[in-house]
């Protein structure tokens, strides 16, 4: 196998990334591949930091700049502390979201994509082979999330990251690498058994 694959779930909140990364975990380690699950935001004091703020209404309507600094300097410790040293050891790393997360929400909050992807370009971050977007309407999204007082699950505020993140696949941008998009509003077993299915035959590709 070439140098470690790097995988990431993308999706507005409500879409399930965190359920179907961790089980896109579990598959590959019954199968006997070295995968290791993470998550962005991560455990940085960064990382920490913005949980805190997106946990906060009033701090939620603060400035985005805020946020993009916050993401950035979380994702760099990130990568460097475990993202980097696992692929470096041909590990498959699976991200609940990633890079791409910060580009749909932060043009949200008033921040241009050219502004976002020049603050990101000189950070050393990897970039991910493969994304799983996981496709859900706004409405279904916060049924699921039952009524969550984040500014992230607020319906127009959801409805423009969902226009982001469509913006973003049709661009191809080097920082989703290769996109499949999974249809979410299916019952969760048919979500993970497409997703399953379709990382199968990446791997063999890449692999190849």
């Amino acid at each position: 196998m070439p140098r470690g694959l790097f995988v990431v779930l993308e999706g507005i909140d409500g879409a399930g990334t965190t359920t179907v990364a961790y089980s896109l975990g579990e598959y590959l380690t019954k199968r006997g591949i070295d995968a290791i699950n993470t998550f962005e935001p991560w455990t940085s004091i960064f990382g920490k930091e913005l949980r805190r703020k997106l946990a906060s209404e009033k701090e939620a309507n603060s400035n985005g700049l805020d946020f993009l600094k916050l993401f950035i300097e979380d994702s760099v410790i990130h990568n460097r502390e475990l993202i980097k040293p696992a692929l470096s050891k041909n590990k498959v790393v699976i991200s609940d979201r990633y890079r791409a997360s910060s580009f749909a929400y932060q043009q949200v909050q008033g921040i241009s994509l050219e502004e976002i992807m020049r603050m990101h370009e000189d950070k050393d971050l990897e970039f991910p082979n493969l994304t799983f977007y996981l496709d859900l309407k706004v409405e279904q999204a916060l049924k699921r999330k039952d009524g969550g007082t984040e500014k992230f699950e607020k319906f127009e505020f959801l409805r423009k990251v969902e226009d982001n993140y469509k913006k973003l696949i049709e661009m191809s941008l080097k920082y989703l690498g290769h996109v499949i998009l999974i249809d979410a509003s299916l019952p969760s077993g048919e979500v993970k058994s497409n997703v399953f299915k379709s990382f199968d035959e990446f791997y063999k590709k890449y692999q190849d």
